[in-house]
């Protein structure tokens, strides 16, 4: 299992490299939520500057990073992704690797308590559904793109299968 799942994570980021996009997905506290709903801009840019901070400054930006977001429950997320679909979802520690071959999507996903990282080659990977479920609050920032959005405000559409009824 070691050796198939490092080497499903060398083919997904080899393969695809920059083709990729990587977001981060932050719980925002529900005071705050009402707050930037309407100015997500902001919003990003605050989380922006937070993930751009030198070692100097981070005792600064945790602060910051406590006032704005919860925690995630590691212990749930990796539980439910470990039982979801064992043929299509590897999991290495806090790591998952989809590999939806009838969708054509390849998502890495990174489980952290501060955030969840995914790594992707969709636009909308159907993973982030899982999080809609989870909490209504979630930010979704993708600094390398300067794109942002708010989970619960995208419809996400699962592929359908040629063998779906």
């Amino acid at each position: 299992m070691f050796f198939s799942t490092n080497f499903f994570l060398f083919i997904l980021y080899n393969s695809f490299g920059d083709k990729m996009r990587k977001y981060y997905l932050f719980i925002i506290r529900k005071d705050f939520y009402s707050v930037y709903k309407d100015n997500a801009n902001i919003l990003f840019l605050t989380l922006d500057n937070i993930y751009k901070l030198k070692i100097p400054n981070l005792t600064y930006g945790v602060s910051i990073y406590n006032q704005l977001c919860q925690t995630f429950n590691i212990g749930v997320i990796n539980n439910y992704l470990k039982n979801k679909n064992r043929k299509y979802i590897k999991s290495y520690y806090n790591k998952f690797f989809i590999n939806d071959i009838y969708a054509k999507e390849k998502t890495c996903v990174q489980v952290n308590h501060s955030c969840i990282v995914l790594k992707t080659n969709s636009n909308m990977p159907y993973v982030l559904q899982i999080f809609k479920w989870y909490n209504q609050h979630i930010f979704v920032c993708d600094f390398e793109n300067n794109d942002y959005f708010w989970l619960n405000d995208y419809k996400l559409h699962h592929p359908k299968y040629e063998y779906s009824v």
